[in-house]
């Protein structure tokens, strides 16, 4: 038998789904009013929803019913913005929004190790249990390797113009950074964190499985969920 473009092969209920309304459902029993009074979760977008809401999932471990999912993904964020050497961006990112000139903690119940940061916690990102860390006024942020080699393999065997690619990948892995540290600030001291992981790093491998994986929906469930 010849499947044709338009046969549908597999039906996934929308209660199955990890969709906007899931996320905001579950993200507004843990952050308080006035937090959302000040940061209004209604007005994030459905990626960042879903990000938010994988971070707190993945940290809750063994208590998350969706931890099957959870556990098919890659344990490193491994989209092509994702350096590993971004560990200055990511510092340069949260003294920004204010994580780095002090402690950011919090009492609530629902914290865990990872919500008792200072600077020097958000240096290695890459591999969070590491203590080394790179000097955070550093301006110059290499391109992954792996990036590298596949923007070279594609000058080569297709002929195409690349400059300049190398820094628009690193622009791209800068903004997320700054995403990450901001919803840090705003949501972070309100999610269980995965054990011996920082909050701004465990955000950023959310926001890369979202981007990488999430897949159209319609007006019933979000314009972007996880399947």
């Amino acid at each position: 038998y010849t499947f044709g473009q338009e046969d549908v092969l597999l039906r996934i209920p929308l209660s199955a789904q990890l969709t906007r309304n899931v996320a905001l459902m579950a993200l507004s029993s843990l952050v308080p009013v006035d937090v959302q009074r000040r940061a209004p979760l209604e007005e994030l977008d459905d990626a960042i929803l879903l990000s938010l809401f994988m971070t707190h999932e993945r940290g809750r471990g063994r208590d998350s019913p969706y931890l099957p999912y959870i556990a098919t993904l890659p344990p490193e964020p491994k989209c092509g913005y994702a350096s590993s050497a971004s560990q200055a961006n990511v510092v340069h990112a949260a003294e920004r929004v204010g994580l780095g000139s002090s402690m950011f903690s919090s009492s609530s119940s629902n914290t865990n190790n990872g919500m008792d940061m200072n600077l020097g916690m958000l240096h290695d990102l890459s591999n969070p249990s590491s203590s080394s860390s790179q000097n955070p006024s550093s301006s110059s942020i290499p391109t992954p390797p792996d990036v590298w080699d596949t923007i070279h393999l594609l000058s080569y065997t297709q002929n195409l113009d690349v400059n300049g690619w190398p820094a628009e990948v690193n622009k791209a892995g800068e903004y997320v950074d700054r995403i990450a540290a901001q919803l840090a600030r705003d949501y972070g001291p309100y999610l269980f964190i995965p054990k011996n992981m920082n909050v701004v790093y465990a955000i950023q491998w959310s926001l890369c499985m979202v981007s990488s994986r999430g897949v159209a929906g319609d007006e019933r469930g979000g314009s972007l969920r996880l399947v």
